[in-house]
């Protein structure tokens, strides 16, 4: 903060990424004295979720965290906001001691999401185009299906209804992934997974995570992460409707959500839909765009 250039100050005032309260409220925790008026008077008071924020600093108690960080460094610490820059894994917060130890920073809050991954990293081309194809019939199915149950398309369209035809095809999703993870060599489940719980992180990172209480947030603090395995170890099982588990030796270590980008079907821009339904242009959803990964 004691360089911060007015560019930056601009970017993190208008950062809305879900969760961006957290970070900025343990960032200004951490910090003290002068950065922490200039980080509240130049970026928390101009942001759109000012008073979220506010909230949480108000509501939790830094003082655990500070004590648990006083054992890795010895000497008094800089505080670096590093959100979104992906070049240094998954942390949000950067600790520097005066002898350029660094420590990384994960804050999450209720979820222990690591990375949006692909699922390109999961299936093959082959299995990506047979989905494709087998979507195209599967949202028609649910048409009929949303029709069937509340008739008109303003009734469903958009609405968040359950559906066994949704259902279907993320389990018919979640076959190809498990049919796939068996094809994939030693070396190839290695460099996806070392992805998936950031392994390769170019410096030490605990992960922070806030559970809201009664009386205020408190923290829940990894300072081991999972991030080594035996590769062919690791086996993939279904877990509840769209889940897939991650399994050493019988016991469940993470979990990755099938599930659509923006549901089954969307609203069409442009000139191209894929149906136009009471006169609403309608296309069909993305199954393969971000799936969440959580330890």
């Amino acid at each position: 903060m004691a360089s911060i250039s007015q560019q930056e100050i601009e970017y993190l005032r208008n950062n809305n990424n879900t969760g961006i309260e957290f970070e900025y409220a343990l960032f200004f925790l951490l910090n003290d004295g002068e950065l922490r008026n200039v980080f509240f008077n130049e970026v928390v008071l101009y942001h759109p979720f000012k008073d979220r924020i506010e909230l949480i600093i108000a509501k939790t108690n830094i003082e655990v965290l500070k004590r648990i960080i006083t054992r890795k460094f010895n000497s008094n610490y800089e505080v670096f906001l590093a959100t979104q820059i992906d070049n240094i894994g998954p942390s949000d917060i950067i600790l520097r001691d005066n002898g350029d130890c660094k420590l990384g920073l994960s804050v999450k809050y209720q979820n222990n999401c690591t990375l949006n991954v692909s699922s390109k990293y999961f299936i093959t081309e082959q299995s990506a185009m047979e989905l494709k194809n087998a979507l195209k019939i599967s949202c028609q199915n649910y048409i009929l299906e949303m029709n069937t149950k509340f008739g008109s398309t303003n009734e469903w369209f958009r609405k968040r209804k359950t559906s066994i035809e949704t259902d279907k095809f993320i389990d018919n999703v979640r076959n190809k992934v498990m049919q796939d993870w068996m094809k994939k060599s030693t070396i190839e489940k290695k460099e996806l997974l070392n992805k998936l719980v950031h392994a390769d992180s170019p410096i030490i990172f605990w992960v922070v995570k806030f559970r809201g209480s009664q009386t205020g947030y408190q923290f829940e603090i990894n300072e081991n992460p999972i991030k080594k395995f035996l590769p062919d170890d690791v086996v993939l099982t279904k877990e509840a409707t769209s889940f897939i588990g991650f399994n050493i030796n019988g016991t469940l270590f993470a979990k990755m959500q099938v599930k659509f980008n923006n549901g089954i079907l969307e609203k069409a821009k442009g000139n191209y839909s894929d149906f136009i339904i009471d006169g609403i242009k309608i296309k069909n959803g993305d199954p393969f765009g971000s799936w969440n990964f959580s330890i």
